[in-house]
């Protein structure tokens, strides 16, 4: 016999019932109030012994009153019995997973979100506050998350709720942009999964504001990008796009032309006026290059007072020195730093591709020699790399 704190096993033998002590249990046969059940064991099937076993043992119980030969009926009390016995403790381990899962879904800082199409169905604090803004009333249920999607993305990311609606797919973490109600745009980290519910199926939607994270990594490729006083690309990005260029002029057989410049004068300035207005000067420089420059083309300061240009694709040669005069022109102007007027001038060395040479680091060594010369002529001039011998055309 087993229950509470031992087993007690007179033969091997056959197991002929299992019963559970009801209504008040004895307490040698209880734990904490709570009826433990009690198995006999009898050889040969001596149905007898067991039930005074059991009458014993259980005297309160349904089966105390039972005689030899109610096997079976004793065998559907038990059934019942514990059935009712794991029903109750399925329906209270079901809503402590459900109340559990709750909470975590409520304390969630992702936001989460059920949508049947695009309408919202279920929406966490979380995405509350995401979508409406910290603090604002209202509620997401029943809107359209269509309306929180900025209108470059919207046509595709009501595709994507669709196909997985109807495949069943996952869609995994990708980066995009919710615009909140007050129309402030937040760059999010969204994913996506079929979500089954007794209307048919929807999609769960889980989403993370990177905002931050997104400032951190547009600051990262600027540092590494972009030159810190004017805001032009620096050496490694001019590299970078000259390569691209490089590839397609290959491809489609396009000129372009590369332009090295280096300003006349800016020492001086920067010796007699300082640091600061010397600052001031290349900033100026900078947006007067940008003003002469088309948006297709790349400008790019290389430190110091040494500008370069990429021309991405030009008609002929030539178009390179139309560039250049307007450049003399711009930069020839009256500068004031401060209310100080100041003047200077500019030297630009010209190399062109393909005539001049197919590799793009010779092309920017071409351009810096053509600028030497140019320079040797007196300043504020332009030459040709492939005419460095003759007057510039």
């Amino acid at each position: 016999m087993e229950g509470g704190k031992g087993t007690t096993r007179k033969k091997r033998g056959t197991v002929i019932e299992l019963a559970a002590a009801a209504r008040q249990p004895d307490p040698q046969i209880s734990h904490a109030g709570r009826p433990l059940p009690i198995i006999v064991v009898t050889e040969n099937g001596e149905e007898k012994v067991a039930w005074e076993v059991v009458k014993r043992a259980a005297p309160e119980s349904p089966l105390g009153d039972l005689e030899p030969g109610g096997l079976e009926t004793a065998s559907g009390t038990l059934n019942r019995l514990l059935e009712e016995l794991l029903a109750g403790q399925t329906l209270a381990t079901l809503r402590e997973s459900e109340e559990r899962h709750r909470r975590i879904v409520e304390l969630s800082h992702d936001g989460i979100l059920i949508c049947s199409g695009s309408r919202i169905e279920f929406a966490n604090p979380a995405a509350a506050r995401l979508l409406l803004g910290e603090g604002a009333s209202g509620t997401l249920l029943g809107s359209s998350l269509l309306d929180f999607l900025s209108p470059s993305t919207r046509t595709a990311f009501r595709a994507q709720l669709a196909h997985i609606e109807k495949s069943g797919l996952e869609l995994t973490w990708v980066e995009d942009r919710f615009v909140r109600s007050d129309g402030r745009e937040v760059a999010v980290e969204v994913a996506a999964v079929p979500f089954p519910t007794a209307a048919g199926r929807s999609v769960q939607i889980t989403f993370r504001d990177i905002t931050e994270r997104v400032r951190a990594k547009e600051l990262l490729e600027r540092l590494a990008y972009y030159d810190q006083l004017t805001s032009l690309p620096n050496r490694a990005l001019f590299a970078d796009r000259l390569e691209i260029n490089l590839a397609q002029a290959r491809r489609y057989g396009f000129p372009f032309a590369v332009l090295y410049l280096d300003l006349d004068g800016f020492k001086e300035i920067n010796d007699t006026m300082g640091h600061a207005m010397g600052d001031l000067l290349l900033m100026d420089v900078a947006a007067r290059l940008r003003h002469c420059t088309r948006g297709s083309d790349t400008v790019a300061r290389l430190g110091g007072d040494e500008f370069i240009i990429l021309m991405s694709r030009i008609r002929d040669p030539s178009d390179a020195a139309l560039v250049a005069r307007k450049l003399l022109v711009s930069l020839s102007g009256k500068f004031m730093l401060a209310g100080q007027p100041c003047r200077i001038g500019v030297s630009i060395g010209i190399s062109i591709y393909p005539s001049d040479t197919e590799d793009a680091d010779q092309l920017m060594k071409n351009a810096d020699i053509a600028m030497y010369g140019a320079k040797q002529k007196g300043g504020n001039h332009y030459l040709y790399y492939h005419q460095l011998s003759g007057p510039p055309p």
